[in-house]
């Protein structure tokens, strides 16, 4: 699994839940219309940004998935972790999944806050739909719960440097 690590830019990922999910949710948005989206999972640090190239990671069995996922979000020192890309998304008037551009984020305390646009046709259609669980909103079936998963399950994540890969 590769990894961008880069400092945090509050203007770019801001503190505040709907203005993070809204910030993170354009940047893929705009990935989207250029065809340049790959699934990501972004951790966000009080001072650090890490993004994670997570599409392997959907190539494993579904259980397998979810407690990589959960390793990755459940590292020390993480505000909140976000999952970013074209998924399925339940779709209430058709009573089943449709493509997605997705944005997920979901704190330690199992805050999460969801916005997500269709595609149809191959292009994104309709206005974007939003929902947290501030809201009332029950979490989304398949997504999230990586905090209390880690917790429950104990999981911690190891991580080495690839020396073969660095950029000097």
């Amino acid at each position: 699994m590769r990894v961008r690590v880069s400092s945090r830019d509050l203007t770019r990922y801001p503190h505040q839940d709907a203005s993070l999910c809204n910030a993170l949710f354009n940047m893929v948005y705009v990935a989207s219309k250029k065809g340049t989206l790959k699934p990501a999972m972004v951790i966000v640090r009080d001072e650090q940004v890490d993004w994670y190239d997570v599409g392997p990671v959907f190539q494993n069995p579904r259980k397998t998935t979810r407690k990589l996922l959960a390793a990755v979000a459940a590292q020390d020192g993480v505000e909140c972790a976000a999952l970013l890309g074209v998924f399925n998304v339940d779709n209430v008037r058709r009573k089943q999944p449709a493509k997605s551009v997705l944005c997920y984020v979901e704190w330690p305390d199992n805050r999460w806050i969801m916005k997500w646009q269709h595609i149809r046709n191959g292009k994104v259609v309709g206005e974007p739909q939003f929902s947290s669980a501030t809201d009332g909103f029950a979490r989304p079936s398949g997504l999230g719960g990586w905090f209390s998963y880690a917790r429950r399950t104990r999981l911690q994540l190891r991580m080495t440097h690839n020396a073969e890969t660095s950029i000097h």
